[in-house]
């Protein structure tokens, strides 16, 4: 609800002074930093679980939303064109299991958290660089790393598992934004984007089988809200 009602403060914004619709104009050798809420949320899903080389068959896992505090820095190569790095505080996780995997474990409470941060470079294409409005597209390379890992729930406390292992992710990512001037050198932002993030889980206990879980689709959308400036 609150990132729904800044939203419609920015684009209020926005219209309100419309007629200052050439404040400025982006060209080649500007800068831009932009931040506000990231809401990272993931239409996940997995392959089964494997304890050692046995299936378990109808199991699945999937991620949890979470919302940080994102950055962007853009640099603009020309008028139309720019390079731009996504940054942002960590992202938290829950790692939640199905009812067929929740019945491994001995319970349906998450078997796993995790701390991810999904730096991404992107080369955007800005439509209309001396207006007011201006939207851009943009397409890059994601590089998503996993840190903080830990089992919990059953799986920690049922099945004595204890270490977590995430690995690392490399995918394509798309977005598409809109930047709305609010004055001679600040604007408001909104900003979509699709990442390709898939990992693969691993549970370890001492002296047993290693419970794993393949190709966990993360793919998450996300949306971003907030406010920059240009120099």
């Amino acid at each position: 609800m609150k990132i729904k009602l800044l939203a419609v403060l920015i684009i209020s914004g926005g219209l309100l002074i419309g007629n200052l619709s050439n404040a400025f104009a982006l060209e080649g050798g500007d800068w831009m930093v932009r931040f506000g809420a990231t809401m990272i949320d993931p239409n996940s899903g997995s392959d089964n679980a494997f304890l050692g080389a046995t299936r378990l068959a109808g199991t699945d896992a999937e991620v949890d939303s979470d919302t940080q505090l994102g950055i962007t820095i853009e640099y603009m190569l020309t008028s139309n064109w720019g390079i731009e790095l996504l940054l942002a505080t960590p992202f938290e996780h829950d790692i939640e299991p199905n009812a067929a995997l929740a019945a491994v474990t001995g319970n349906s409470k998450a078997i796993g958290e995790t701390d991810q941060l999904p730096p991404t470079l992107s080369l955007n294409y800005h439509f209309q660089p001396t207006a007011g409005w201006r939207p851009y597209v943009g397409v890059g390379i994601n590089y998503t790393v996993f840190f903080n890992e830990d089992t919990s729930g059953g799986l920690k406390t049922n099945l004595g598992y204890t270490s977590l292992d995430l690995d690392d992710s490399w995918g394509l990512a798309l977005q598409a934004g809109v930047d709305i001037d609010l004055s001679a050198n600040w604007f408001g932002n909104l900003n979509v984007r699709y990442i390709d993030i898939d990992t693969d889980a691993t549970a370890k206990r001492a002296g047993a089988a290693n419970l794993t879980i393949d190709n966990v689709e993360i793919d998450p959308w996300i949306y971003s809200i907030g406010i920059g400036t240009t120099f």
